[in-house]
């Protein structure tokens, strides 16, 4: 996406890691959830303000976005911009994760929506 656009690219990192563990990873994110956590990130954007257009990614865990996503959006005043989502999932639909990021946005309008589906367990195996 970035080669097609330009821009700068901000990785969105957790204040520490998420097990390596598929199994742990599901259990400490429907904690997570399921208390409203708001992980700790390791930076902000540095001059948001001087961004129009925001690109945001969140993989679909439990039919809604992931932790450090919500934390990441809720640490901004998103007046003037556009958000444009995208999301990768292994085969659920994005359930309420568009209503929580139009939530944590505002309610500002998305240009489009973009889902990314794994079709094995395999990280090479991806579908548009």
């Amino acid at each position: 996406m970035h080669g097609a656009v330009g821009g700068s690219v901000f990785k969105i990192v957790p204040a520490f890691s998420y097990p390596s563990d598929y199994d742990e990873i599901v259990k400490q994110e429907k904690q997570e959830q399921d208390s409203d956590y708001r992980h700790p990130l390791v930076a902000k954007v540095d001059n948001f303000e001087f961004y129009a257009v925001f690109f945001v990614g969140s993989p679909i865990w439990r039919s809604s976005i992931a932790s450090p996503i919500k934390t990441f959006l809720s640490q901004y005043d998103w007046t003037g911009k556009t958000v444009d989502p995208f999301s990768t999932h292994g085969g659920m639909v994005r359930g309420k994760a568009l209503k929580i990021l139009q939530n944590s946005v505002h309610n500002r309008l998305f240009s489009k929506v973009l889902q990314l589906r794994r079709k094995s367990e395999k990280l090479s195996d991806w579908c548009f």
